[in-house]
């Protein structure tokens, strides 16, 4: 198994019975009761690829840091990192809370690229009643203003809306209208803090990190890299 998944390209069908409609995700089994249905539809392209580039590296030099890695200092911190402490006031399921965090953290991937941000990662970890979430950003300090991007000038309609909207608008070289808008939100910290959205009560602590210390979970998301994947 570990030869073929080292050679899978996604989306990677498996097929124990025919399926009956097509899918969109990255491995794709049918459902044996149901071929309607992907059996593997929450197993994410992080995941798949993750799993493909372990069997490959695996195959090449078999290691026990693939089942039992060793944690590794780093506390090295490059950008800026936000970490959102969240603590439950009541205990809540752990599949239907990590289904939430997983969504929470999707939105905030959204809104804070939106924002202008450049975002470097975002994730999260934690149990069922104290979750972490850190984000990583090239720079917490943005522009007030930005360059808002406009329609060809052949859009008729949308360069008519444009105008009417805008001030500051010019011609580009590539024959696009152009103008300078000021951002809406330029804190992250005030970012996070509005798109957080859970159904069970919770307090929150925001706090850029400045010292690592000895946190496994910090130091794998600075790290990044497992330790099979040298």
């Amino acid at each position: 198994m570990l030869k073929e998944a080292s050679k899978w390209k996604h989306p990677v069908r498996v097929e124990i019975v025919k399926q009956k409609k097509e899918f969109s995700e990255p491995l794709q089994i049918p459902d044996p009761v149901d071929p309607k249905r992907n059996a593997s539809s929450a197993v994410s392209l992080k995941s798949l690829v993750t799993f493909i580039l372990a069997s490959r590296y695996y195959l090449r030099k078999p290691s026990l840091d693939f089942f039992f890695p060793k944690d590794k200092k780093y506390d090295k911190i490059k950008g800026d990192v936000l970490i959102l402490k969240l603590k439950f006031k009541n205990t809540v399921v752990e599949d239907i809370l990590w289904g939430q965090v997983w969504r929470n953290v999707e939105k905030l991937r959204n809104v804070i690229t939106n924002a202008g941000f450049r975002l470097i990662d975002i994730n999260a970890w934690g149990n069922e009643s104290e979750v972490y979430i850190g984000i990583q950003v090239e720079s917490k300090n943005i522009g007030k203003y930005y360059l808002n991007i406009g329609p060809m000038y052949y859009q008729i309609e949308h360069v008519d809306k444009f105008i009417q909207f805008n001030e500051n608008v010019w011609v580009g070289e590539d024959g696009r209208l152009y103008s300078i808008k000021e951002r809406k939100e330029s804190e992250l910290e005030e970012i996070a803090r509005k798109n957080l959205n859970f159904k069970h009560p919770f307090t929150l602590e925001v706090n850029w990190l400045t010292n690592v210390g000895d946190d496994p979970w910090i130091n794998k998301f600075l790290l990044k890299t497992p330790p099979w994947l040298k």
